[in-house]
């Protein structure tokens, strides 16, 4: 299931600030709660998380965390998930940071629905710093992380150690109980890092740090496992470089047209997207595939087991291999043929990027358009391809 925010009956601003004053007279301040490993390098990350709430109706709170990554003048901007904002009346949530600040309102200003990725503003009085995008890696497996949330949506910030299970990985949506705007999705497959630290039920948007002060994931779902050994807990988190090109492209005011421009848009407009899934028991990446397509079952089919992604008309599927990437469905116009074999994307290398690679080498590099200009090269075993096609380009951004 998500670590979704953890909902209590009767929340109000007034008993925030209690909790606040409780706190104090517990000898819990700014940095009291938490924990002792933490590294030195990771403590500006810790000194920025946010506690997240808003009203979801019938009188609940919803509960999740955040954490400020960019601070420009008298704003901020932090990151969390969309699934802890998402239907926050007017938008607006409430934020407190740490475990003694004062409660204030932030502003819902784009997400990122397939990663589960939001960014949110607030006001700054100059305090906060900007965490450099280099400090947003991949994580790598078996090294030590913290993950820093309200877990169980107690209105207290913890610490959490553990490691890296896995660096990417895909779980599919009925594993994380994911609902999209259309719905529980049959074969939706979310590429995630799996980790041992918490990511408990209000831990939802907290950031996951290595020992080197770098954000590696952003805590996200958590999935329980019953088998004769016992009971385990899984947690995942969206890969950390996912949410800094949904940050960028909020600053860079690259949004989609619909939905009131508060999905970004992080290749092209409208909701054609990069994503995961699976063809049988391949993990497949799915270049410009039309994701609200996912909830339509193929002629034939039967509800629930056969579903499908409309392709872009230069969209293709493709496979990992030892060589490249080997290409399997393609659009109308696509340049490239079923079977071909891709070893280098604009100059890079691909032989031995995972598929996390490839993504943010797309969202933060190039994008969709309408007009020719100078299209993306694709290195191929039979020569080089440019990905364009029936009026559409792919160029760098």
């Amino acid at each position: 299931m998500n670590a979704y925010g953890k909902k209590t009956a009767g929340i109000s601003v007034l008993s925030l600030l209690l909790a606040v004053l409780l706190m104090f007279a517990a000898g819990c301040g700014a940095f009291s709660c938490a924990s002792a490993d933490l590294p030195d390098a990771a403590l500006d990350i810790y000194s920025q998380t946010l506690i997240v709430t808003h009203s979801s109706g019938g009188g609940e709170m919803l509960t999740g965390t955040g954490f400020i990554a960019y601070a420009d003048g008298d704003t901020a901007y932090a990151i969390t998930n969309y699934h802890v904002v998402e239907g926050a009346p007017d938008g607006e949530v409430t934020v407190r940071v740490g475990n003694a600040g004062l409660p204030a309102t932030a502003e819902v200003v784009g997400y990122y629905e397939y990663h589960d990725i939001a960014v949110i503003s607030l006001r700054s009085d100059g305090s906060f710093v900007s965490l450099s995008s280099d400090r947003f890696v991949t994580a790598e497996t078996g090294e030590d992380v913290w993950s820093m949330g309200n877990e169980h949506g107690e209105g207290r910030l913890i610490v959490s150690d553990g490691e890296t299970v896995a660096s990417e990985t895909t779980v599919t949506a009925e594993r994380l109980g994911y609902y999209s705007v259309t719905g529980l999705v049959p074969n939706k497959y979310v590429p995630v890092t799996e980790y041992t630290c918490s990511v408990e039920s209000g831990m939802s948007g907290c950031p996951i740090a290595d020992a080197d002060g770098n954000v590696t994931g952003v805590g996200t779902y958590r999935a329980e496992e019953t088998t004769s050994d016992g009971t385990r807990m899984h947690y995942y988190g969206t890969d950390a470089r996912f949410a800094r090109s949904v940050l960028d492209a909020v600053l860079g005011g690259r949004f989609s047209s619909i939905d009131g421009g508060k999905e970004v848009a992080l290749f092209g407009d409208g909701y054609y997207r990069i994503f995961i899934d699976r063809d049988g028991v391949r993990t497949r990446l799915v270049f410009l595939g039309n994701y609200y397509d996912w909830g339509a079952p193929l002629e034939g089919g039967t509800d629930g087991e056969s579903y499908a992604a409309r392709l872009h008309d230069i969209g293709f599927t493709a496979y990992r291999s030892y060589d490249g990437l080997v290409v399997g469905d393609t659009g109308s116009d696509c340049p490239l043929r079923p079977g071909d074999t891709i070893t280098e994307i604009a100059g890079q290398d691909v032989g031995d990027m995972s598929y996390a690679d490839i993504m943010t080498m797309f969202y933060d590099g190039f994008e969709l358009t309408e007009s020719g200009g100078d299209a993306v090269t694709v290195t191929t075993d039979r020569g080089e391809v440019a990905l364009e096609g029936g009026g559409y380009a792919v160029c760098a951004k």
